[in-house]
């Protein structure tokens, strides 16, 4: 049996997430560009779970201020 290398899926998804929210950006039409948001965060909750199955922590949710210090807020 060969060796596997194990290396994360995560960076490929994330980038994949990326072109979708470049896409919807200059999507024709409010259809397209929600369909192109939609299958961007697909790519990132696969992102995350790939993370998540390699031992990384956890991404904190956008726009959290859950883990700043007393004097940054």
């Amino acid at each position: 049996m060969l060796p596997t290398q194990n290396s994360s899926k995560a960076p490929a998804y994330r980038r994949k997430a990326h072109l979708c929210e470049n896409l919807a950006a200059h999507a024709r039409s409010g259809a397209d560009s929600e369909q192109l948001l939609g299958m961007r965060d697909s790519w990132l909750s696969r992102a995350a779970n790939a993370d998540w199955l390699d031992g990384a922590p956890p991404m904190p949710p956008a726009n959290s201020n859950a883990l700043m210090t007393a004097h940054q807020v």
